[in-house]
């Protein structure tokens, strides 16, 4: 015979399975979003370094009266566009206004501090 407790357990058991669950899948969440933003972050100042580095040549080159192909000053264009548009991105992002219904999903977290919490 089937007892009510030992039905009880198994949707208890069920009904923390499924937090569980979806508690991880948010914290992998958050993990993967703050990585992502460092990886952008990176990758943007790669790229501005490297604008830099062309645009001083080019300035180079102007001086010496050289013509610069279009290639180039496409790439620099295209270049500087992408920058202001990642930081753009970020700077939405990171405004606490875009953030309101997402305050746990802020790259800020100190996660440290957060982990050790639970301790």
């Amino acid at each position: 015979m089937c007892r009510p407790q030992i039905i009880l357990d198994k949707i208890e058991q069920k009904i923390i399975d499924s937090v569980i669950q979806s508690v991880m899948c948010h914290i992998r969440y958050v993990t993967c979003y703050k990585g992502n933003l460092e990886k952008l972050d990176a990758e943007k100042k790669n790229l501005e370094d490297q604008w830099q580095k062309v645009n001083d040549e080019v300035d180079i080159y102007k001086t010496l009266g050289e013509d610069i192909k279009a290639n180039v000053s496409n790439w620099l264009t295209e270049a500087n566009k992408m920058i202001k548009e990642v930081e753009e991105f970020v700077n939405h992002i990171t405004d606490p206004e875009s953030t309101k219904c997402f305050k746990f999903v802020n790259h800020k977290i100190d996660w440290g501090a957060w982990t050790r919490r639970g301790r």
